[in-house]
Order: structure tokens, then sequence, then C-alpha cells
């Protein structure tokens, strides 16, 4: 198998819903309302396929104007 790493960057303007729709994506859950995100984190996703695993390296940034 093939390793292969992405990182995805999630931007947009505060409540959006950039934090939700990682943890979709990410958890399979809808989160509550919950704390604004400061700064920047990450989650990480692993998808494998047979010959192919993928990582991504999903970041969820503060809302802010770019």
């Amino acid at each position: 198998m093939l390793p292969t790493d992405y990182e995805v960057v999630i931007l947009g303007d505060s409540n959006v819903g950039k934090t939700a729709l990682i943890s979709r994506y990410i958890k399979d859950e809808t989160p509550e309302r919950g704390q604004p995100t400061v700064g920047a984190e990450f989650l990480v996703k692993t998808i494998c396929e047979p010959h192919l695993n993928t990582k991504l390296k999903i970041w969820d940034t503060a809302g802010q104007k770019w």
C-alpha cells in the first residue's frame, strides 16, 4: 500500500459551521453549539482503500476575515 498524506485548511467567517462540518466528516456526529475555535485545531481522518491509505489532516481555523 502506498501512504498518501494531505493537509486541508478550512477557512471562513465566524459562526458559519466550519467545526460542525469537520466533526460531521471525521466523527460522523453533529456537535451541539459549542465554544468558538481559538487559533487553529486539527483532526485526522485515515481513509483505507485497497492499494492506498490516505491520511487527511484537517485544520479547523478560527473565523476571521481572510
